[in-house]
């Protein structure tokens, strides 16, 4: 990874636990403390965010802590999953 990202993966599959976390729906985490609530409409088209107020947005924060804890790093997860790696065509 460049720039000092950390990403991560979270299979649903090789977490126990984890599909739990999909209760939660689709949010994002700002600076640790301010959570945006993303919105869709019945035919799963983005509306938009909401923003959480701060009794909600506290186990927000710690449903994304969660998730963090129990995801893989990717370079891990990649060398250990070669069926997601595309083939090597050679002309």
């Amino acid at each position: 990874m460049q720039a000092g990202q950390d990403v991560r993966i979270l299979d649903l599959k090789e977490s126990a636990g984890a599909a739990l976390l999909l209760l939660t729906g689709d949010f994002w985490v700002v600076e640790s403390q301010h959570v945006a609530l993303v919105r869709y409409d019945q035919d799963n088209v983005h509306r938009g965010e909401v923003a959480a107020d701060d009794t909600a947005a506290t186990g927000y924060i710690a449903a994304a802590e969660m998730a963090w804890a129990m995801a893989t790093p990717f370079t891990s997860w990649y060398e250990s999953h070669p069926e997601y790696r595309r083939q090597q065509l050679v002309a």
